[in-house]
C-alpha cells in the first residue's frame, strides 16, 4: 500500500535522491540528478520518508593529538587490535568478519536486510580491485574477535570525468590506478562497530588511523558517503574537525 523510494535492494546499494548539492562534486557510490526532480515529486504527493546527508570534512595539517591520545586509550583499556594491510593478499583473511560485522552493525539502520553469501561475493568482486589497502582498518578483540571496521578510497572522479565515464577503450586504467594516485580528496565509505562495542571510543580509533594515513598521502578533505540524518553515532564522529554539510538526499513515500 506504499511506494518508496529511490532505495536499493540493500544498504550497499545506491540510494537517495538529491535534493541539495546539485553544484558539490559526488561519489561513485551516489546518485546524481537534476534539481527539478524535488518539486516533481512533491507535485505527485510524494512526501520524506529519510534523509541522508553528505559532509564535506577539512583535514587539520597533522594528526590531532586529542584523537590520538584517545585512540591509544581505547586500544589498551579494553585489549584491542588495531589491524593496518599494507597489500590487497592481506585482506583474505578478514573478509568473512567484515561482511559479518557489516550484517550486526548495520541492521537497524532504515533500508537493511541481511547480506547473504551470495551478495557478499558479488560486493567483494565488484570493488576489491579497487580497494587501496592502506585505507582499510580492522579492529579486533582479544579473543581474535571483529569488533570494528573501517573503509575509505582516494576520490576517483577526476578518473572517471575523464573519460566521460566510460570504461573503454582506456578509461579502465585510469580508474583501476585512481587508488593510488596522489588526490585531495578521501572519499569515506564504511564504517561499523559491533554492538557490544559501541559508544566506548573505536570509532575514534577507527578515525585516528584513517586520518594519519590520509595526511601522509597528501590528503587534505574527505567526503563522508550518505549518512542517516537521524545516525547520531556517526554524526558525533566528527566532532574534532571543521565540517561543512553539503549534499542532501531523499528517499520518498506515497500512500497507494
Amino acid at each position: 500500500n506504499q511506494i518508496q523510494g529511490p532505495i536499493g535492494f540493500c544498504d550497499m546499494d545506491q540510494e537517495g535522491m538529491l535534493i541539495e548539492g546539485y553544484d558539490k562534486p559526488g561519489m561513485l557510490i551516489t546518485i546524481y540528478n537534476a534539481p527539478y526532480y524535488k518539486e516533481h515529486m512533491e507535485a505527485l504527493g510524494y512526501t520524506k520518508s529519510v534523509d541522508w546527508v553528505e559532509k564535506r570534512i577539512t583535514l587539520p595539517e597533522k594528526p590531532l593529538e586529542k584523537m590520538n591520545k584517545l585512540s591509544q586509550m581505547v586500544l589498551k583499556k579494553f585489549k584491542l587490535t588495531l589491524i593496518e594491510p599494507k597489500k590487497r593478499k592481506e585482506l583474505g583473511p578478514y573478509i568473512k568478519d567484515i561482511f559479518k560485522l557489516l550484517n550486526v552493525a548495520y541492521e537497524d539502520l532504515y533500508g537493511t536486510v541481511e547480506l547473504t553469501p551470495g551478495l557478499n561475493k558479488k560486493y567483494y568482486d565488484q570493488f576489491i580491485i579497487l580497494v587501496n589497502p592502506n585505507y582499510v582498518k580492522l579492529i579486533y578483540d582479544e579473543n581474535n574477535e571483529i569488533a570494528g571496521f573501517g573503509l575509505a578510497m582516494p576520490s576517483m572522479n577526476s578518473a572517471v570525468k575523464k573519460h566521460n565515464g566510460r570504461l573503454f577503450p582506456f578509461g579502465f586504467i585510469d580508474v583501476l590506478s585512481a587508488p593510488y594516485r596522489k588526490t585531495e580528496v578521501l572519499d569515506l565509505y564504511l564504517v561499523g562497530v559491533m554492538p557490544k562495542w559501541k559508544d566506548k571510543g573505536l570509532t575514534a580509533v577507527l578515525m585516528d588511523s584513517m586520518i594519519t594515513t590520509a595526511l601522509a598521502a597528501g590528503i587534505k578533505y574527505a567526503e563522508t558517503g550518505p549518512e542517516l540524518e537521524e545516525n547520531k553515532q556517526v554524526q558525533a564522529m566528527w566532532k574534532f574537525f571543521d565540517v561543512e554539510e553539503h549534499k542532501r538526499r531523499r528517499c520518498w513515500i506515497k500512500e497507494l
